[in-house]
């Protein structure tokens, strides 16, 4: 009888440790689940931040370089300059805008003279300082104003399609 006992203890005792075992093998594996987790989140907001931090690195010099075709009116010199920087990997589209709100150059040729309003809001234009947004899905929307010396003389749009980074 004793054996017996003895055998249903050692069976239960048996259970309970692989019962408690599986329980931390569960619990260590959702908190590793949770803190994959959390890094990918800090790890996306650095990349995010430093890739907006960056861009408005590019876009000073950039807006220097757009008034100064600007004020000398040399808008294929402005052409050129837009077309070899949207060759760079993920700038999509580059918008040079008068104060008036029209398209005076644009990577995308069609755009060229239409209002900047059929795009995007008007009031993008309006900052006097460099604005950075989301456009509707991931794309960054970079927006830079080109000041003369005494007035604005334009507005550069940028957009960048940030790489999609999957962790």
């Amino acid at each position: 009888m004793e054996e017996a006992n003895s055998t249903a203890v050692s069976k239960n005792v048996y259970l309970y440790s692989v019962g408690m075992l599986v329980v931390l093998i569960a619990a260590t594996f959702l908190w590793k689940v949770f803190a994959v987790r959390s890094v990918e989140k800090k790890s996306q907001h650095l990349i995010t931040s430093r890739t907006e931090e960056l861009l408005r690195l590019t876009a000073i010099p950039f807006a220097w370089t757009m008034r100064k075709e600007m004020q000398k009116e040399d808008y294929d010199q402005m052409n050129e300059y837009l077309n070899s920087f949207v060759k760079e990997p993920h700038i999509k589209m580059v918008l040079v805008v008068k104060t008036d709100g029209t398209i005076a150059a644009a990577t995308n040729k069609k755009l060229e003279g239409t209002k900047f309003s059929s795009l995007y809001p008007v009031e993008l234009l309006s900052p006097d300082d460099i604005r950075i947004s989301r456009d509707k899905d991931t794309t960054i929307l970079l927006v830079c104003p080109i000041m003369g010396l005494n007035a604005r003389l334009g507005t550069a749009v940028i957009l960048y399609e940030p790489e999609k980074t999957a962790f």
